[in-house]
């Protein structure tokens, strides 16, 4: 009994030794497994993390480019060359950065020692219907050619450019997240799977030893799944903490390049949309709403007296007070220099114009102080009310109040000015006071009928034509009789055509006109225009918009005229050397009512080699004398401006301000060549 007893103890002795020894073998079998299976599924997931932080990164790199090229126009259009560096560097390195990201998504090849292989639908993405790669190559390409190139067009047109392709690439770079993002999930919810079985798997082993073996064996087994639970809610609160970083970060970068840096107001990227949301609004509920384009009166000499210092510092003041000003869902754009729009929901045209009646005595009132400088200032405001009329479209009602401001600041600025329907027409439709001449013969020698308008030039110009032959030598200037005979020999065929000469009148006075010819079998027509009556206001021009800040700030001379020569847009450095005060009075004159004969014959000359299309730029250096006496020379230049159909529509002058020892260096070179 003894011996059998001791035989069983024995037995039992050996079988728990090779109980033991199997279920720690077991163990150790499934420990190593568990490890090795976590390790790969952990470094597959860290994998996906990564590719979901740099997708994210991408997409969040595609808005940085977007708001610096922004930026780097604007410091360029204000000079501001430190700040356009700065930015110019960091766009450079975006660029770089986002390259990179696209390389390493489309190849799988995240850092040296991860590989992450793309899935069907991300290749697809990548290189097929959405083709990702090669738009995020073209768009970084495009970014970096705004950098690279001086050509003030070919920037606009990359921007311009960069605004087309930035929506449609945001929105399937965030469909790209969201794939990564949704195939991480997969991998997660995998590897959940395969713990849940260990942990089944692991129990059952451990229950066998704990009833087999001893408890101590049991309760180690057990802290090893306690830190196996930790070691997942860690890593689970890793991943959750970055989300809730990467979606800051969006919303921080949303908010800059939705706003104003300066003042802190929403900028013109957010203007067109609400613009839409509101008058789409109206469309569908009837209820009122307006639009007021507001703009400090004479800003330019706060700068230019106070310093831009005190320009920010009433800017943001202006800003503010406007804010405060507005109820809770009102908004305060700016969206260019000192001109702030207003979008006001809900509200009766009566309410409205006393708001901003009040709104204008407080601007008016108001004490704008700075380190010891006090100034007051005003401001104008164009109006458009959805109960004054109808209009077609958000575009159409933002127009109409863009007029009214300006027909507020021709009347004398500090005034509110309401858009009215036939504003934008009855501008245009001012009667236009003519010549008609018809002729019976090509030489333009013998005269049917002559009709003169009534009006004080027209009337010189028939005094001096009525005391000669009836020949339009008579009246044309004669530096101009080239012109003229170019006209007498298109007259072989039948024609209708357009030529701006100039005619002098009897008191010696030059006078710019436009002569509409029209030939048939019997006669020969024509009207003879003066340019000033021709001009029409380009005000919504993009063109004049895009540099309405470089002709604040600019000490170049800058300037836009039409196809007549009449001046339409213009920087206010330039009346430093006219008979004018302020730029604004420049518009709707020629050179000839602002500059001496001799000056106004050079411009003419120059300007008619681009109305010509005989060269891509006009320049010559000349001398210039300003209000003050003071004698220089400018590099004066004129680039054509064409239309949609290649036509030449007007042109774009700058003159820079050089030194004598720079004239001196032109004039040697251009002697050498």
């Amino acid at each position: 009994m003894q011996s059998n007893h001791s035989s069983f103890i024995q037995n039992f002795s050996e079988s728990a030794n090779k109980s033991y020894i199997i279920a720690v073998l077991i163990l150790a079998l499934l420990a190593t497994g568990a490890f090795i299976t976590l390790q790969v599924a952990f470094k597959n997931f860290e994998s996906t993390a990564l590719v979901v932080n740099i997708s994210g990164k991408q997409r969040m790199l595609s808005q940085r480019i977007a708001l610096h090229t922004h930026q780097c126009l604007f410091h360029k259009q204000n000079n501001n060359h430190e700040a356009r560096k700065e930015v110019s560097s960091r766009l450079l390195k975006d660029i770089e950065t986002m390259r990179e990201a696209n390389i390493r998504l489309s190849s799988g090849h995240l850092s040296e020692n991860q590989y992450a292989p793309l899935s069907a639908e991300l290749s697809n993405m990548y290189f097929g219907e959405m083709n990702i790669f090669h738009r995020v190559q073209h768009y970084t390409q495009t970014a970096q050619q705004i950098i690279e190139t001086t050509d003030l067009e070919q920037r606009l047109k990359f921007i311009d450019e960069i605004n087309q392709l930035y929506d449609p690439l945001l929105v399937d770079l965030n469909k790209v997240v969201l794939k990564y993002q949704k195939e991480s999930e997969e991998h997660l919810k995998l590897l959940t799977q395969l713990e849940v079985f260990i942990y089944l798997f692991t129990i059952l082993t451990l229950l066998l030893e704990y009833l087999l073996i001893f408890h101590p064996l049991t309760r180690r087994v057990l802290e090893s799944m306690q830190l196996e639970k930790n070691f997942r809610q860690q890593l689970q609160d890793q991943v959750e903490l970055r989300t809730l970083k990467l979606e800051k970060t969006n919303r921080a970068l949303e908010k800059v390049a939705s706003h104003d840096p300066l003042t802190g107001v929403k900028n013109r990227l957010t203007l067109e949309q609400d613009l839409e949301e509101l008058f789409n609004h109206y469309q569908e509920n009837h209820q009122d709403y307006a639009i007021i384009v507001t703009d400090l009166d004479w800003f330019k000499r706060i700068n230019d007296e106070l310093g831009h210092d005190y320009g920010d510092y009433v800017l943001k003041t202006f800003a503010e007070i406007l804010k405060n000003h507005l109820r809770q869902g009102d908004e305060v754009y700016r969206i260019g220099g000192e001109e702030f729009v207003l979008l006001i929901k809900r509200i009766e045209f009566e309410k409205l114009l006393s708001k901003i009646e009040a709104l204008k005595t407080l601007i008016t009132e108001y004490p704008f102080s700075l380190h010891g400088k006090t100034t007051t200032i005003t401001a104008s405001f164009g109006v458009y009310h959805s109960s004054l009329f109808a209009v077609e479209s958000f575009k159409a009602a933002f127009k109409s109040a863009d007029l009214a401001l300006y027909k507020a600041k021709s009347l004398g600025r500090n005034r509110i000015y309401s858009a009215c329907q036939t504003l934008e027409t009855a501008e245009s439709n001012v009667p236009v006071k003519k010549i008609n001449l018809v002729y019976s013969d090509e030489k333009l020698e013998n005269l049917i009928t002559a009709e003169f308008d009534d009006d004080p030039v027209i009337n010189e110009l028939q005094s001096l034509f009525n005391s000669g032959n009836h020949q339009l030598y008579n009246i044309v200037y004669e530096k101009d009789h080239d012109i003229l005979k170019d006209l007498i020999r298109e007259l072989g065929e039948e024609l209708q055509t357009l030529k701006t000469l100039r005619m002098i009148d009897c008191h010696q006075n030059i006078i710019i006109v436009r002569l509409d010819v029209l030939k048939t079998n019997t006669e020969i027509r024509i009207l003879i225009h003066k340019a000033v009556d021709l001009a029409q206001s380009v005000r919504d021009d993009v063109l004049v918009r895009n540099f309405h800040a470089m002709m604040d700030n600019s000490n170049d001379y800058i300037y836009f005229k039409d196809r007549n020569h009449v001046f339409t847009g213009a920087s206010q450095t330039l009346v430093d050397v006219t008979n004018v005060n302020h730029r604004e009075e420049l518009i709707g004159k020629t050179d000839y009512e602002v500059f001496s004969r001799d000056i106004a014959d050079e411009y003419f000359l120059l300007e008619k080699e681009v109305f010509h299309g005989n060269v891509k730029v006009s320049q010559k250096y000349q001398m210039t004398r300003d209000n003050s006496g003071n004698i220089g020379w400018v590099d004066n230049r004129k680039y054509p401006i064409h239309n949609a159909s290649g036509e030449i529509i007007g042109l774009f002058g700058v003159a820079r301000v050089i030194s004598d020892e720079e004239y001196q260096r032109q004039m040697g070179e251009k002697i050498a060549t």
